[in-house]
């Protein structure tokens, strides 16, 4: 009996993990990619002698006692041989005065901390390190929730029983709304540097909590080595990669209410049994079916802003030329403002990758500066970009350049010492990946919604399923990763095929 053909449209992280699962489970599995290289927004290249890092900072998943490690593990991502880096401080979040606050990887040392800074708010202090304590319990199951069985359904609650009370309170609230809590201003700071003060408070200690259980390591090599461990496994198996084949359509039969495959843009037809789509959505939806599928979950969502934001990033890297060894490996603080998309910009969040040494030359560091944007930027770059590229790039540097007096302002030492290598903007992540508003995650989780997830499979096509970070909010790389395999699950079960995991 000959093989049921898979074709798999986008070689990032869900479209690999499909990759990976989908030859398991006895596909013959075919990754369409538009680039030259596999790993969508997990990636890396190489600038003026410098490698750029584009996505990971804290790998959830990377416990080896944890359910995500060991999908991480059958892709190819992650595993004994491959070298984990154990930072003591998820960030370090700075004052004008001096004064420095720690996510600390050990709690108890977090707890003093915080109270040494603010014994006045004692209180909040025991319930902020109580609810960390409990999130550091949060499972992700490899299974799609529609196929959880009675058993499924028990082990989630068992090991969830520490933080079911946690959820019901912080699911409702922003981290704005935490935050307002605590009287010291370095503490309310410290509570939303990682992420947008409107995301809910849960996601604020699921982060902290996956840190301090040791399941936000960062893997050697970074995000480029990453996919490339990926697609190596994909192919061992026998799956196939086409690199530089952009998709212009999935074709669909309308008589039969399914897709026999897809059309390259340099007119090739490929066909196929199964199609799984791993794009962005707006990308799927838009441009692949030409918008001839109403999809009423990503309708609503894109449709009610105030209730289903998405952000981005601008993103500046900097060669450094020195290794300034007492630096933090990350860094939150606040100098002067500086004018960022017709608004004041405040939060600086500096990293440095000075224990990734392939990363630099010798005796040099690379270190990324990272700004939070929202739609209305995106839109702001959009604009610029496509009225005149010139101004486009001179108000990118212009940026650059006032964030580079900032550091060097907060750091002394490091005057004299960085050069710009490369500068990112919301509208370069549209441009790279079809990203929707430049978007590095899926929907913002806010405290006003009830969260969903999308079934993975595309209305009135029987033979089609999604993959992407933007059927699992609030997205990143475990929902990515996730997402892959889950739709090789619905697949099989759908058509009565055996799943392999």
């Amino acid at each position: 009996m000959s093989k049921k053909r898979l074709i798999i449209i986008g070689g990032g992280i869900s479209g690999l993990a499909a990759g990976v699962y989908g030859q398991l489970s006895g596909f013959e599995t075919l990754l369409l990619e538009k680039h030259h290289i596999v790993g969508g927004q997990c990636t890396g290249w190489e600038r003026n002698g410098f490698h750029i890092d584009n996505c990971i900072h804290w790998m959830t998943g990377s416990n080896p006692d944890k359910c995500l490690y060991k999908i991480w593990k059958r892709v190819g991502a992650l595993g004994p041989d491959v070298e984990m880096i154990k930072n003591e401080s998820l960030i370090r979040v700075d004052d004008k005065d001096g004064k420095h606050y720690h996510v600390w990887r050990d709690l108890s040392k977090m707890r003093d901390e915080m109270l040494s800074l603010a014994p006045e708010d004692k209180e909040v202090i025991e319930e902020f390190i109580d609810a960390v304590d409990r999130y550091r319990d949060v499972e992700i199951f490899g299974i799609p929730v529609e196929q959880y069985s009675v058993w499924d359904y028990l082990r989630l609650i068992f090991k969830m029983r520490r933080v079911s009370k946690a959820t019901k309170k912080y699911s409702k609230i922003s981290i704005a709304d935490f935050r307002e809590k605590f009287k010291n201003p370095l503490l309310r700071r410290a509570m939303d540097v990682c992420m947008p003060d409107h995301f809910y408070a849960e996601a604020l200690f699921y982060t902290y909590g996956t840190f301090v259980c040791s399941d936000g390591d960062i893997p050697k090599g970074g995000s480029r080595e990453t996919a490339l461990r990926m697609q190596k496994r994909f192919e061992e198996l026998g799956g196939k990669t086409m690199l530089n084949s952009p998709v212009e359509d999935i074709i669909i039969d309308t008589a039969t209410h399914r897709t026999t495959g897809v059309k390259l843009v340099n007119g090739n037809v490929l066909e196929a049994d199964f199609v799984i789509a791993a794009t962005d959505v707006s990308v799927t939806m838009e441009k692949l079916l030409g918008g001839s599928v109403k999809d009423e979950y990503f309708a609503k969502r894109f449709e009610d802003k105030k209730n289903y934001p998405v952000g981005s990033h601008m993103v500046i890297y900097f060669g450094c030329n020195c290794r300034p060894e007492h630096l933090p490996d990350c860094v939150a603080f606040e100098e002067e403002p500086f004018r960022l998309c017709n608004r004041d910009g405040h939060l600086i969040v500096l990293k440095n990758y000075m224990y990734e040494e392939s990363f630099a030359p010798e005796g040099k560091c690379v270190m990324q500066v990272m700004l939070l944007q929202d739609e209305n930027d995106f839109d702001f770059w959009s604009e610029l970009y496509n009225k005149n590229r010139n101004e486009y790039k001179e108000e990118k540097s212009r940026v650059a350049e006032s964030v580079r007096i900032q550091v060097e302002k907060h750091f002394p030492e490091l005057a004299g010492q960085l050069e710009v290598v490369e500068i990112l903007t919301p509208y370069s992540f549209h441009k790279w990946t079809g990203a929707y508003k430049g978007a590095y995650m899926s929907f913002i989780t806010t405290k006003n919604i009830k969260i969903e997830r999308h079934r993975g499979r595309v209305p009135g096509i029987k033979n089609m399923y999604l993959a992407g970070q933007w059927i699992n909010p609030p997205g990143g790389l475990p929902n990515a990763l996730t997402s892959g395999k889950f739709a090789i699950q619905r697949l099989c079960k759908d058509h009565k095929i055996k799943f392999v995991d």
